[in-house]
């Protein structure tokens, strides 16, 4: 057994390190007890059970006697015994069918049926178990803006699982436990073997829920405070602390009673709807992303998208609820928008998801603290080492045998990451990773995804971990084990001059985004799904409508350097529709520059009549209380110089006839003076570095588009970027040039823009169509004055 982390056989002995008895069960294998024997048996897919050793409740419906709880008595809390069975065949609920079309009603509706429902699962087979005693429980409903309403509790079996060992013979599928020994001191491996536990319960049909704590928090400006070593999809944590992640476990039992009775019934006999609830989760985060991407696949989310709204509706709270707040741009959405998109997914799972899984084979230069299990892969990247991990993928499966499709993806970390197939044999992979000293400290994180045609899989999850400090994160173990100096950590990206805009109806508005990134990297924007516009680079476009639009639209900016998963920045900027009558907008002469830094602001651009202006300048905080406009300082205009280094904002507040308006920019005051980069040209495909002159096209990094029919089209999406401080103009003709024998099979459908600003990105989609079957090889060439970026691509025709 591999060595445990230093202090953990103190912490094993001082009883401080939860879920031993279940770390005992599943580490050689769990004896069934003797009322699973007769659970119908037979041979099942899965990396680590033969055979189903879980209760399937739609199998076995029988009473299962002798669950230990806890209750409480009076003020007390006492252990009981209770027998556990499902809510009588007439009282169970089912869905009934969401509306059609663009309904105001409520989406999300149940109701008693007096026989099971043909087509819904309903979730009386489910079960849910508390870890934690009675501090936190899975809530009792989830309830939408559009009055959906539905009662979770006294549907599904619930109880206290105090000895944390009545798993299987009471076929739980919903853990959670509150903070101690969670979180990262699960995925970091600080115990291999109780780590390997937690992958073993997933497969088990069981989802640990957990909070993240002070594993992963958004508290300060600069960066997140975050200790994980690794990736890991077969949890759930959640921002915040005890209780923050059990309304997702709620939502996740109310989408589970959407799913078609056959295929939960496949999904439980097999152990995997805890892969189709988390795939589901983050397949159906609102979002203008496809799903192998950063924004859905995180260490932590929030159980409900925005608290303010929920509590709107009804009364919310948990602890560390604000663990996120530096950073809610990113950590919110919209938790209606969310539960409708999970309910359409598992109404149209009439196939199982399929599950990918890897076998580590070797991994070169890593050092120590790292684990090779089926879903999740440590491999700790020494200072200035290269890594190189050779995988094998043939354990991938799908439960109906339909044939899959296999890829991998980036989802954040060093973007000169490179995979290449070992020649002979399609199921071996060699993963290189590059050691990068202008990286910060943080992880790589590489995902399988496996395809059957109509879904994919829950990812299994390579990360290659940068260690930049002396030592890795402590283990979590222990309530004091969160300690962690920020040295290396990744800083969050700063945006810049961001304010508030109006556009007449009909018209076009733009909007470029500037974001600098404190070690250097590019930055890419996002923006929440349902917002109106679109993002193309660092550009928002948006034609508003001649009729029927709103007054206001807000629309959420997320910003990523995408170098390790945490440290994300985000601001939420309103559009008016017409002039508005009131708006702040503040005019500065510079955001950026070397301690100390004085700018001058001025309020002239602001709109309305007889305004009064009031200006603060702060460094942000948590839980930061903006001034009174009588304690501002007066006047349209002013000068403030920022006498350290830091991130800092700029507040102007106007008050007049017609109202009040308030606008907030952030500034950047460096250490040193900024480095006056000159304009340079990067390429990216799929998220990956494309170097120029890489004559060798790859799936990977989307230059190889791979095989389609003839006369049927293959688009892939490049991206530039301006590296430098200064603008970067392409070819004005053709910036985008085809050459080559194959040439003629492809075209450029969309072009980027000429002109990237400083830190500027843009797009552009190359479309492959061939006539006639073959291979078809070609070459890429972008021009920006004297720097030119060469590549190949590839595809075939059958």
């Amino acid at each position: 057994m591999p060595a445990l982390h230093p202090n953990t056989a103190a912490r094993l002995r001082a009883g401080i390190v939860p879920s031993l008895v279940a770390l005992l069960l599943l580490s050689s294998g769990h004896v069934l007890a003797e009322d699973e024997k007769d659970t119908p048996a037979g041979a099942i897919r899965n990396p680590y059970f033969e055979k189903a050793e879980w209760r399937v409740w739609r199998d076995k419906a029988t009473p299962v006697e002798g669950i230990t709880t806890l209750v409480r008595e009076g003020k007390e809390k006492k252990p009981a015994q209770i027998t556990l069975q499902p809510v009588a065949a007439g009282k169970r609920t089912y869905p009934v069918d969401p509306p059609r079309g663009d309904s105001s009603k409520p989406y999300v509706v149940f109701e008693e049926r007096s026989t099971p429902s043909p087509k819904y699962a309903g979730m009386w087979d489910d079960v849910y178990a508390s870890w934690s005693g009675l501090h936190g429980y899975v809530r009792t409903r989830w309830r939408g803006a559009d009055g959906s309403n539905v009662t979770v509790r006294g549907q599904i079996m619930d109880f206290v699982d105090v000895r944390q060992s009545q798993m299987m013979a009471a076929g739980v599928n919903f853990i959670h436990q509150s903070t101690t020994s969670m979180g990262h001191a699960i995925t970091n491996g600080g115990i291999p073997a109780r780590t390997l536990t937690f992958e073993k319960l997933y497969f088990a049909d069981l989802l640990v829920t957990s909070p993240a704590h002070a594993s992963l928090t958004d508290h300060r400006a600069d960066y997140s405070t975050d200790l994980y070593t690794a990736h890991v999809s077969t949890l759930f944590n959640s921002v915040g602390s005890s209780n923050s992640e059990t309304m997702a476990i709620t939502k996740m039992a109310i989408v589970g009673a959407y799913l078609p009775p056959a295929t939960k019934l496949l999904l439980k006999r097999h152990g995997l709807y805890p892969a189709a609830l988390l795939h589901i989760w983050k397949a159906a985060l609102p979002y203008d992303v496809p799903y192998g991407h950063e924004l859905r696949h995180r260490i932590a989310y929030k159980a409900v998208g925005d608290r303010d709204v929920y509590s709107k509706i009804e009364k919310y709270s948990s602890a560390g609820i604000d663990r996120g707040d530096m950073s809610l741009a990113y950590h919110r959405y919209d938790d209606q928008a969310h539960m409708r998109a999970m309910v359409d997914i598992a109404c149209s799972m009439d196939v199982a998801l399929p599950e990918a899984i890897f076998s580590v084979l070797k991994a070169d230069g890593e050092g120590d603290g790292g684990y090779k299990q089926r879903k999740a892969a440590l491999v700790v990247q020494e200072k200035g080492k290269d890594v190189a991990v050779e995988l094998s993928t043939e354990g991938c499966y799908d439960l109906q045998g339909l044939p899959l499709t296999l890829r991998w993806k980036l989802l954040y970390g060093n973007k000169a990451v490179s995979i290449e197939p070992q020649a002979g044999d399609p199921h071996l992979w060699t993963i290189r990773v590059p050691w990068d000293d202008a990286l910060p400290e943080g992880r790589t994180a590489i995902a399988l995804i496996a395809n059957n045609g109509r879904f994919d899989s829950n990812p299994a999850i390579l990360t290659v971990y940068r260690k930049k400090s002396e030592a890795l994160p402590p283990s979590g173990l222990g309530p004091r084990d969160y300690r962690w100096p920020g040295t290396h950590a990744n800083r969050r990206p700063i945006i810049l001059g961001l304010q508030d805009r109006y556009v007449k109806r009909g018209r076009v508005l733009d909007v470029s985004f500037d974001a600098v990134d404190p070690e250097g990297q590019p930055v890419s924007f996002y923006k929440r799904g349902g917002e109106v516009g679109a993002i193309d680079g660092n550009v928002f476009s948006w034609r508003c409508p001649k009729k029927g639009a709103a007054k206001e639209h807000h629309v959420t900016l997320i910003a990523s350097d995408a170098t390790g998963g945490s440290s994300y920045a985000g601001e939420v900027f309103t559009i008016h529709v017409e002039k508005p009558v009131v708006l702040a907008q503040i005019k500065v002469d510079r955001l950026m520059g070397k301690a100390p830094l004085t700018v001058a602001v001025s309020a002239k651009p602001s709109i309305g009549k007889k305004l009064a202006y009031a200006w603060d300048f702060y460094a942000p905080a948590h839980k930061h209380k903006a001034k009174p406009f009588a304690k501002m300082v007066s006047g349209r205009e002013a000068r403030h110089t920022f006498e350290k280094p830091g991130i800092y904002e700029i507040a102007l507040e106007v008050q007049g006839s017609g109202g009040t308006d308030r606008e907030t920019i952030s500034v950047l005051v460096t250490k040193d003076k900024p480095p006056a980069r000159p304009a340079a040209l990067r390429v990216e495909g799929n998220g990956v570095l494309i170097r120029s002159g890489d004559d060798s096209a790859d799936v990977f990094d989307h230059t190889d588009f791979g095989r389609a029919g003839t006369r049927e089209e293959l688009v892939r999406t490049f991206r530039v970027v301006n590296m430098g401080a200064k603008t970067l103009v392409l070819d004005s003709k053709k910036p985008v040039v085809l050459s080559g024998v194959g040439a003629g099979a492809y075209r450029v459908v969309r072009k980027p823009r000429r002109k990237l600003e400083a830190r500027g990105s843009a797009t552009f989609d190359v479309r492959f169509q061939a006539k006639e079957a073959g291979e078809f090889a070609a070459e890429v060439e972008i021009q920006a004055g004297s720097q030119k970026h060469r590549f190949a691509i590839r595809a075939a025709a059958d």
